[in-house]
């Protein structure tokens, strides 16, 4: 468990991330359509691109900032939105449903032990204050919870 330090569970996280939002690129908007949620295929994938880029850029400069850098709590703190992402809506909407929710297998195989490695790493290893990310975590989490319905209405008006 030594060699996974902060860098290589943040990589293996961006993976994760990658791999969670092509799965749900590709089958996530005509599966919620008949349940109920109107989303096109471009604005969506316009929406997990964005939001997939943003990780890498994230974490480049997490990177670049070290320990206790603005970017590092930001990378955290998209790692924690991650980790409560498999939950809800995850996990909560396939037993609502009582289906298969496209994206609850990588959510759960890959970003959950991704993201929980980065969470434990960033906080053992130093790279954030505990008790400052208890306070930048969740504004991060609100901050890209926000932005998904954003950046549909920017594809809406702006897009092809």
């Amino acid at each position: 468990m030594s060699r996974l330090n902060f860098k290589t569970c943040a990589l293996l996280f961006i993976v994760a991330v990658t791999m969670h939002n092509i799965e749900e690129a590709l089958f996530l908007p005509s599966w919620s359509n008949p349940v109920g949620i109107e989303v096109s295929s471009s604005e969506f994938t316009f929406a997990v691109v964005f939001l997939t880029v943003l990780a890498y850029l994230s974490f480049y400069l997490s990177i670049r900032s070290g320990k206790k850098g603005l970017w590092t709590y930001f990378f955290t703190g998209y790692a924690f939105a991650m980790f409560l992402n498999v939950f809800f809506p995850h996990i909560l909407t396939s037993i609502l449903v009582q289906e298969y929710a496209p994206g609850t297998g990588t959510a759960v195989l890959m970003v959950l032990p991704t993201a929980s490695l980065v969470l434990y790493k960033s906080i053992q290893g130093g790279f954030v204050d505990r008790r400052k990310f208890y306070v930048i975590g969740p504004i991060v989490v609100l901050t890209l919870a926000a932005s998904v319905p954003l950046l549909f209405a920017m594809w809406r008006a702006f897009g092809s």
